[in-house]
């Protein structure tokens, strides 16, 4: 949690060092070495992110960390297709994680696939009619889809609705 509050308050360095000392006492914890490959890649080493996040694909094959960043960082870094893979994995196993269809429409709209990237988003709109959902994520596809104004609406949308991962986009 703590490397999670110094990664949103744009602290890297010292969430990389937490990660990295948590990993020393568990390296069998797939959400730590997930989590250590995002804070790479929010540090702008992509590099390092990719080749975290390869070990955690590896090592964790299927975890919902693992796919969730897995998929936002390969589909960021080009790897568009494995990013498209991992996402729909997750979204298909979980269909009630929210942001695994959001993350899945990033993966999408990183990949070229628009049409298939909005027909997500939109079912995620429908859904918020009907209960909450976790919308944050939403903006990533749409500043990829070229919709910056539509980006800025979800976040805000999110902060309306308190959305616990608000801070960390």
């Amino acid at each position: 949690v703590r490397a999670m509050f110094a990664l949103s308050r744009r602290r890297f360095a010292e969430a990389i060092a937490l990660l990295k000392t948590a990993i020393e006492i568990d390296p069998y914890s797939p959400w730590l070495s997930s989590r250590l490959a995002l804070a790479y890649h929010l540090d702008g080493q992509a590099e390092s992110s990719v080749e975290q996040i390869n070990q955690a694909i590896s090592l964790f094959p299927g975890h919902e960390g693992s796919n969730l960043y897995g998929a936002i960082i390969l589909g960021y870094n080009g790897e568009t297709a494995r990013a498209v893979e991992l996402a729909a994995d997750l979204s298909r196993r979980l269909p009630y994680l929210d942001m695994a269809t959001s993350v899945h429409a990033y993966a999408l709209a990183c990949a070229s696939r628009a049409v298939e990237a909005r027909t997500l988003l939109e079912r995620l709109d429908w859904l918020s009619r009907e209960r909450f959902v976790m919308r944050t994520m939403n903006a990533a596809a749409l500043v990829v889809l070229e919709d910056p104004e539509a980006a800025i609406a979800e976040l805000r949308r999110s902060a309306e609705i308190r959305c616990p991962w608000f801070f960390q986009v």
